[in-house]
């Protein structure tokens, strides 16, 4: 059964690669972004996204999970605005978002994060937004504290990326998991969702 999961994963592994291989040998014309994708976790992404929003009128916002206290701020940008409280991780800020950008017909989004965890979001987005043929840039937010928090380890990075291809292929994200190893998270979430 063990080796079946690992030629599993290395037959994924290869698919996404051919994908992201003719994606960067083949990419489609530039297209400027249509909204902004946060993935929440950190009060300073959210206010990031909400102050740049409010200087680009023709941008949607995307928040997936953010802070409890962003709601006062994102109010300057209400009717742009759609908030997700259903995610629980870099992966499932991403899977949970993926039918409401397809819903708004969305090809092109900034992805906001922190510069310390921009390296997984950047590689999860690649898997998960490139697969629906949507386009990504990058927007980093730099750290406010005196010592930058270092890059996330590679192996967070590659976790996240082998479920990235699993939620691809067959729907399943891990999120069953996380919930079991971060039961905190999943009690906000299901507070806010009550909420909203």
């Amino acid at each position: 059964m063990g080796r079946l999961v690992w030629r599993l994963y290395a037959v994924a592994l290869v698919q996404v690669g051919i994908l992201v291989a003719y994606r960067q040998l083949f990419p489609s014309p530039v297209m400027q972004p249509s909204a902004v994708l946060v993935f929440g976790g950190d009060i300073e992404r959210d206010v990031f996204a909400v102050d740049f929003v409010k200087q680009r009128k023709e941008l949607l916002l995307f928040i997936s999970s953010p802070q409890q206290d962003v709601t006062e701020r994102v109010s300057a940008v209400s009717g742009r605005t759609t908030v997700s409280w259903e995610a629980l991780d870099t992966v499932t800020n991403l899977t949970t978002m993926i039918p409401i950008l397809r819903a708004h017909n969305i090809r092109s989004v900034y992805i906001v994060s922190s510069e310390y965890h921009m390296l997984r979001a950047k590689a999860c987005a690649k898997v998960i937004l490139y697969w629906y043929g949507i386009d990504y840039t990058p927007l980093p937010v730099p750290a406010s504290y005196p010592h930058p928090q270092p890059s996330e380890s590679i192996l967070r990075v590659a976790r996240d990326v082998l479920r990235s291809v699993l939620w691809c292929l067959t729907g399943v994200d891990g999120s069953s998991i996380t919930a079991r190893v971060h039961p905190d998270r999943r009690r906000v979430r299901d507070e806010m969702m009550k909420i909203v």
